[in-house]
């Protein structure tokens, strides 16, 4: 038995492998088609799970959330041609966009710093697109989550600037 990888490209022989996302881009909640399919002899797989039989294809729907965020989904592809066996594989990211999240428990009201210690400062929040943490004023970010030294010019008030895109679909 021999045995032959091939990428996602097209071969000789090989039925083109395809791997299709309804939307690639799109905010938490939405429905989302996974399809990978390839010829008539072919056997194909999606993240683990086979096609119930050669030609048939394999399809996944899921309901979006900021945990598929950046997830890539596998599929792969198997063809035995005179005894030797052709393998294909590709992939596909999917990226969702979801609403800002701040865990107030850790969300300090008012802290008071002394001038010229290093400081880490805890201005954080979960989304997609990333929030920001900004001085009062300023447009410009501070760094979060980076040790920093306090100066005078630190003084003022903070906030967390995070934003929420909409995808227009038709």
């Amino acid at each position: 038995m021999v045995s032959k990888l091939l990428d996602s490209g097209p071969s000789l022989g090989f039925p083109g492998l395809n791997l299709s996302l309804s939307q690639f881009s799109v905010p938490e909640g939405t429905t989302v088609n996974v399809t990978c399919a390839a010829g008539a002899r072919v056997q194909v797989m999606l993240d683990g799970v086979p096609a119930t039989a050669p030609g048939q294809p394999v399809q996944l729907q899921l309901n979006a959330t900021e945990n598929d965020d950046r997830h890539s989904f596998f599929c792969s592809a198997i063809l035995e041609v005179d005894g030797e066996f052709l393998h294909k594989n590709t992939s596909v990211q999917l990226h969702v966009l979801y609403g800002p999240k701040i865990d107030t428990a850790k969300r300090p009201q008012s802290l008071m710093w002394k001038e010229r210690p290093i400081y880490v400062l805890q201005c954080q929040a979960r989304g997609n697109p990333d929030p920001q943490c900004l001085q009062e004023g300023s447009s410009q970010q501070v760094p979060v989550g980076t040790p920093f030294l306090v100066k005078l010019n630190h003084r003022g008030t903070y906030y967390l600037q995070a934003t929420t895109l909409r995808i227009h679909t038709t």
